[in-house]
């Protein structure tokens, strides 16, 4: 078995993995001629950004909740990924990069 360590480093990698995606969705597909990623795209936009009391109170899986284990500025992430939305989409379309957070959302 691991030790605790490699499990926290491995949680810590699925909810970036998480955030990652949804901003990938969110950006590439929000606005999509296609109606299945269309409502992906939309699903990503409520996760990122429609709060709710479930939200505030760190639920296992909401967008405030991976951004506590993540050690991220919720508000921050949200304001990068609108004011770079264009050139995230561009890099993703361009190069899918492994994690695009590092340059986008990094404190």
């Amino acid at each position: 078995m691991g030790n605790s360590d490699d499990a926290g480093s491995k949680d810590i990698e699925l909810w970036f993995a998480v955030l990652n995606r949804a901003i990938a969705d969110f950006v590439l597909y929000y606005k999509h001629n296609d109606v299945k990623l269309r409502n992906l795209g939309q699903n990503a936009y409520n996760w990122l950004y429609i709060e709710d009391e479930y939200d505030r109170a760190l639920t296992l899986g909401s967008y405030y909740f991976v951004c506590s284990v993540l050690d991220l500025n919720p508000k921050y992430i949200r304001r990068n990924v609108k004011v770079c939305k264009t050139e995230i989409r561009n890099a993703l379309i361009k190069n899918p990069p492994k994690d695009f957070l590092t340059k986008y959302c990094d404190k």
